[in-house]
């Protein structure tokens, strides 16, 4: 009987030795830092690896350092008093050289700090940046909306424990009355575009059917103005032809009779008016 409680006792040391060097040590994954505390006060961060620690005097809170992604919703209104749905989705880390801070005020705990941090600040800086846009607006200018919403969010989580990553707008989603009435007015503008394109055609084609015909009608003038030079010219020409076979006729009486026997055909007339003399004979009265 007592020969069983020795092998009980040593059995029970053995186990408590074992424990005892078993809980002298942990590991720190390569994701997390580990927060010690001696006695319940922080004594020291570990990094990642092997580490020695007292037993049942200090204990090891891990902080995981490892990149999350968080989804949120909320509804916001635009300036001109349009309501829209958004989903948004933001990734973050917490900072490893901050873990006192994480441990003591926010428990190591990521959806603590997602639920009582994060997500109500996302919430409220979303709705104050998308009430600086109209509803039109926010549509068409979406990447400068996402653009300075993560540059005022992360301003706005610089003195927390976290680095923020990104912001993402997944979604927005307005009434579908709101949207019915944004494509109707798009598509009134692309016909009025459609419209004004036509219409610049149809001047442009109209335009240069004017410049067609101005050219053709200065062609035409030119052409007449061309004959009309020439016909002037050649009037000019029979004019001084005559003045000058004028001249010569007046000065010389002789070509005359030469012009009339060129022109006689060799044959005397039929008949002969009283009187009249025949062509080309003259008497010659001169005695010599």
């Amino acid at each position: 009987m007592g020969f069983n409680i020795v092998k009980i006792a040593a059995g029970c040391a053995f186990l408590a030795v074992l424990s005892f060097v078993f809980d002298s040590f942990y590991t720190v994954n390569a994701s997390m830092v580990g927060v010690v505390l001696s006695g319940g006060k922080i004594s020291s961060v570990s990094q990642p690896g092997m580490h020695f620690k007292t037993p049942f005097y200090q204990t090891v809170k891990m902080i995981d350092l490892k990149t999350n992604s968080s989804t949120v919703k909320t509804e916001a209104y635009t300036f001109d008093q349009q309501s829209a749905n958004l989903r948004l989705n933001i990734i973050w880390n917490f900072i490893g050289t901050q873990a006192e801070n994480i441990y003591v005020n926010y428990k190591g705990d990521e959806n603590y700090i997602n639920d009582f941090v994060i997500f109500p600040k996302l919430v409220d800086c979303t709705k104050t940046i998308f009430g600086q846009y109209n509803a039109e607006k926010v549509i068409q200018k979406r990447g400068e909306f996402v653009t300075l919403l993560n540059t005022k969010f992360k301003e706005l989580m610089k003195d927390f424990p976290i680095n923020v990553q990104s912001v993402q707008v997944e979604d927005i989603t307005f009434s579908k009355v709101y949207e019915t009435s944004v494509e109707n007015a798009m598509k009134a503008r692309a016909d009025v575009e459609r419209a004004r394109a036509e219409l610049e055609r149809v001047q442009l084609e109209s335009q240069q059917k004017v410049k067609i015909a101005e050219a053709e009608a200065e062609a035409a003038k030119k052409r007449a103005d061309a004959k009309a030079y020439a016909i002037a010219k050649t009037e000019e020409a029979n004019a001084a032809a005559i003045k000058l076979r004028a001249e010569a006729l007046s000065q010389n009486q002789d070509i005359i009779k030469l012009t009339i026997a060129e022109k006689w055909d060799g044959k005397l007339p039929a008949t002969m008016v009283p009187g009249s003399t025949l062509p080309f004979i003259e008497l010659n009265t001169d005695p010599k």
